[in-house]
Formats: structure tokens, sequence, C-alpha cells
């Protein structure tokens, strides 16, 4: 939480420092023109602002963006699914590194050991994503770091909550989530049923942890009953249509393939595809460079409000210092402008 704090408040500074050379750079100008008025003088706290702006001019800046995070069964009995991973990660990541200059990827790896710490892409450190150099290379090593010494009582609820609690860094506001999760049996066959969390009161958790952005689960399974490969797992008497992943998959789009399937390279590629389209696309984002009051912004088109916050249709991040819209469907064809008025923090 402090170094958040830390970040909005240098963002904050880097703005105001920025809107402070600007009115001195114009006062310079002024000056040797002869005229002593600003030509853009800096607005004063509480001052209202009003922006008029091509909205369609902003929708095609930007990509989409979209958190995906692995998690990975490190028991005994994963060393074949392992290197199926690892020697078919190229496979994966060939249509993101592609879409580099548009999609805004990021990737993350956890055990399901609660225990453990990510191995990959979850803080600042060691962030795996669509400006990372050889990121191939990268997620095999950590495949390689993974290993398969980690607890036989494989848990995904737990590491699930823990990187929502612990790591939220890597989940960024506005982005897209895809989970995957490789796996030889289900979900805490050992833990006491007490202590093992709902498959449905943590779907609801991840969605409120979301926001209303898209979520997408993608599952590996080496379970008899998956893609008519009878798969062997990890213990007799597993099935998917019987475990807890099943109940939690069904609560979002979700996508299930055998771990044993011999196209395993081509299955990985296309659950690539799949949370590409995903993602939405080219939807506007508008920079606002003197920060708002929060709560003090609305945003017109057409001479009619739009509903701004997370269930809205546009949403105000001060600490990135944007405006994000969350569809387009009440573009209007010929009207291209939206008025945005505010108070200046």
């Amino acid at each position: 939480m402090g170094s958040s704090i830390r970040m909005g408040k240098a963002l904050l500074l880097k703005r105001q420092t920025s809107w402070i050379f600007l009115a001195l750079f114009s006062w310079a100008l002024s000056s040797c023109s002869g005229d002593k008025k600003f030509l853009y003088p800096l607005p004063l706290p509480n001052e209202q602002i009003r922006l008029v702006e091509n909205i369609r001019s902003y929708q095609y800046r930007h990509g989409g963006d979209i958190d995906i995070l692995f998690v990975i069964d490190n028991s005994q009995s994963m060393k074949l699914l392992h290197d199926s991973v690892a020697d078919n990660a190229a496979l994966f990541f060939k249509d993101f590194i592609r879409r580099n200059s548009d999609l805004h990827w990021r990737v993350g790896l956890m055990s399901t050991a609660w225990t453990e710490k990510p191995y990959i892409g979850m803080d600042p450190s060691t962030i795996l994503d669509s400006g990372s150099t050889d990121p191939v290379s990268r997620f095999r090593e950590a495949i390689r770091k993974l290993g398969t010494d980690g607890d036989n009582n494989e848990q995904f609820f737990w590491p699930l909550k823990n990187a929502m609690s612990d790591y939220s860094w890597f989940f960024r506001k506005h982005a897209a989530l895809a989970v995957i999760v490789v796996t030889d049996t289900d979900d805490g066959v050992d833990q006491w049923e007490g202590l093992k969390p709902d498959p449905y009161v943590t779907a609801g958790l991840l969605k409120d942890f979301k926001k209303g952005q898209p979520i997408s689960m993608y599952g590996i399974f080496s379970l008899p009953d998956v893609g008519g490969m009878n798969c062997q797992g990890e213990r007799e008497g597993i099935f998917y249509d019987r475990s807890r992943y099943r109940a939690f998959f069904m609560q979002f789009p979700s996508e299930v393939y055998a771990g044993c399937d011999p196209k395993f390279g081509e299955n990985l590629s296309e659950i690539g595809k799949s949370i590409i389209s995903s993602v939405p696309m080219y939807l506007p984002r508008i920079p606002i460079y003197i920060p708002a009051q929060p709560g003090t912004m609305e945003i017109t088109y057409n001479g009619e409000p739009l509903l701004g916050g997370p269930d809205g249709v546009w949403d105000y991040d001060m600490d990135e210092g944007m405006i994000y819209f969350n569809d387009k469907t009440f573009f209007i064809e010929g009207v291209d402008d939206v008025v945005i008025t505010y108070r200046r923090l």
C-alpha cells in the first residue's frame, strides 16, 4: 500500500511539475511578444475545468490489456506436464509477442503449494510482460524452478486468494484476466473440508476484485474424463466432472483440455488465441494532465451524461491520469466529441 501511495504522489507531482513548466514556458513566450497574458495559465486548485475531446481520435491509440495467471501443480507426479508446458511455451507466447505493439499482456506463475511465493511475474522485480526481452526463455526457466517437490495436497483456491491479497500489484485495474490451471488432481483432496474455500464464494470474490473486467478460465487437466483421452490422474477416483474446479469454472467463460493429449502444443496455442479474443480492444482512453478532485468529474456525450465508475461506461484513474472507457456502444454516427468537466485537485 505504501508503495502505491508513493507512486500516486510521484505521478501527481510529475503532472503538476509538467504544468508549472508549461505555464512558465508560456509566460516566457508571451513576454517576448510583449503580451503579458499567459497563453496556458495553470488552473488554480478547485478551479472548474472543461475539456472537449474527440473521443474517436483516441480509440485506436491503445490496444487491450490482459493479465494471465498460470497456477501449475508442482507435486511429484507433474514432471511430464511441466515438460509439455515448457516445450510448447513458444506456441503459447507467439501470438502475444506478435501483438506486442497493441496488446499489453502480463504473465505470472504460481504453484499449487499455497505457502510458496510466485515463481515469476507477480511483482515488479520479476515482471514478465509485453516489454520483456526473451519472455519464452524466462518462462521456461520459471517452470524449471517450479520443480516437482511441492506440497502433495495440491490447492488452487488458497493460492488464488493469496494472489488477490498479497500480490494485487499483478492485477491491473483495467485489464482482463485469464487464469490457466495445470494439474492432475482436484483441489485440496487431503484438506479438511472446513478449511476448503467454497468455489462459488471464491468466484464471487474474484468477480468483485476485478470490478466488471472480463475473466476467463482455462484448465489443462490430466484426469480420466477430460477430452476423451482417459488421462491417468495422480489418484484413482478423481474426475473433473465431480471436482471443485468444475464448480468454479462454470462461473466464468471457460475451456478445458486433456493434459495427456498428443496435441498439447496445439491446445496451448489455442488457449493463447482464445485469451487474445477475450480482450476488449481499441476502447478509448483519454489522458487527463491536470488531476481532478475525486467525485467531481462528469462526462457528457451528445448532450447526455455518461454513467461513470466501475459499473459505468467510463472510469477515471487519478494515479494513471487517464479516463478509461469500458465500452463504446453509446457511439452515435457523426457525433465525435465528449465534454469533460471537473474541479482541479
